[in-house]
């Protein structure tokens, strides 16, 4: 439990060396910017964070049990926080994907490809 009373758990399989820095960068603003969607949004009590590589590509999990995000709150073009996480998606050739069923909660993926240092 953290300082917003809701319960936050992180599991990491990852590819175990460090990604690019704007990867890493990138995801990490969009796991803040989703966390605090769940925190002002969701009213939700648990949120489980996930990372793990997945045939060259390294995904990036967020689950709430919160209300479940809409087809219109994703579509909405007043959604600045959704919209700049799409466009830093794009910047690092990921995608992304956003499902919310209604008292259940939301499920945000992103999925970043690993490229291979030779």
């Amino acid at each position: 439990m953290n300082q917003t009373r809701v319960a936050t758990s992180v599991s990491e399989r990852g590819p175990g060396r460090r990604l690019p820095r704007i990867t890493e960068e990138v995801l990490f603003r969009i796991a803040q910017e989703l966390l605090t969607n769940v925190i002002r949004h969701a009213n939700a009590q648990r949120v489980q964070i996930s990372l793990q590589e997945e045939r060259g590509a390294l995904v990036m999990t967020i689950d709430d049990d919160g209300r479940g995000i809409t087809e219109q709150d994703i579509t909405k073009p007043t959604s600045f926080g959704l919209r700049g996480i799409r466009e830093r998606v794009d910047l690092i050739g990921g995608e992304l994907t956003m499902k919310g069923v209604p008292h259940r909660g939301t499920t945000v993926g992103v999925r970043v490809p690993i490229l291979q240092q030779r």
